[in-house]
């Protein structure tokens, strides 16, 4: 292998690792911080640089043991449903991420939530990490939001809600599918991967029929 080649390997290994400190998804920091050492380990070989190797492999055995202990991880989900008027902390969490809201929900405005206007909370090991909001339109349940906070962004969240914590309510309501409208492209890759499906007539509009599989 020549030395081009070499220096290309380190400075990939370099990118990912780089890459890997800027996601705040533990999971997916853990992954990408893995895939980063594990290239840098190889490139230490490579050039025959023992502490370079031995360094990055501890990183690499280190993010291993975290993943295998998050895959394990029993989590414990909890909802809370309130309205905007009622509930100072749903308030403040709504301001709080306002800007993140705004990114991945533009057509959801603060300002136009009537008093009444009902959310739910997702708690996940005491931690409130989603917030959900909908309304009714025939048979189909209009997601307003569906935000998780950066750290907690899976598809646990959305699942338990639509599985668990809103079956019932769901059924009495005769609601038959979820309904969303978006243009972003990550929360297009996130439903998709929750199962929904681009209406066929309407461009940007998806839906997942009930009960979620």
């Amino acid at each position: 292998m020549s030395a081009t080649q070499l220096e290309w390997i380190g400075y990939i290994a370099s990118g990912v690792l780089a890459l890997s400190f800027i996601i705040t998804n533990v999971w997916y920091f853990r992954w990408v911080n893995l895939i980063g050492a594990s290239l840098f380990a190889v490139y230490g070989l490579l050039i025959k640089s023992m502490p370079v190797f031995y360094l990055n492999g501890l990183i690499a055995g280190i993010d291993v043991f975290f993943i295998f202990q998050m895959m394990n991880k029993v989590d414990y989900f909890h909802y809370l449903t309130s309205t905007y008027r009622d509930n100072e902390f749903l308030r403040y969490f709504l301001r709080y991420y306002s800007r993140d809201i705004s990114y991945h929900f533009p057509r959801f405005d603060l300002d136009e939530c009537p008093p009444d206007q009902k959310f739910t909370f997702v708690v996940r090991n005491a931690v409130s990490v989603g917030l959900f909001a909908y309304h009714i339109e025939g048979d189909c349940a209009v997601i307003d939001l569906d935000y998780t906070i950066p750290a907690y962004r899976d598809l646990k969240n959305t699942r338990y809600l639509i599985r668990d914590a809103l079956a019932d309510e769901f059924a009495q309501h005769s609601i038959k599918r979820l309904c969303t409208y978006t243009t972003v492209p990550q929360h297009i890759r996130y439903i998709k991967r929750l199962g929904f499906t681009e209406d066929k007539d309407r461009s940007h509009a998806f839906h997942l029929e009930l009960p979620m599989a």
